[in-house]
């Protein structure tokens, strides 16, 4: 699965490949948080993809409700809202 095809044309996404130390999904609410990551202090995220590196890649979307910047070297937090789980690939 590419990460296009979880795009609506004319979308653009953050896309992320973490092994998950500082990847948080509360599955009650769908609301969670990746860190720490070096992104432009300007950027705009609306999307992010996120492949869950492990023993296969699980791929959610998420949108982004706000970033804030966590570390002296620039690394920031994001944070999602409306997480979804899109599949597996081994």
């Amino acid at each position: 699965m590419k990460a296009r095809d979880l795009l609506q044309t004319n979308e653009s996404a953050l896309v992320l490949y973490t092994a998950g130390a500082n990847f948080i999904v509360d599955e009650e609410t769908g609301n969670g948080f990746t860190g720490y990551w070096r992104i432009g202090a300007s950027r705009v995220i609306k999307r992010v993809i996120i492949y869950h590196r492990t023993s296969f890649n699980t791929i959610y979307t998420a949108d982004c409700s706000h970033v804030e910047r966590e570390t002296e070297d620039g690394r920031y937090a994001i944070y999602l809202i409306d997480i979804n789980q899109k599949g597996t690939i081994v």
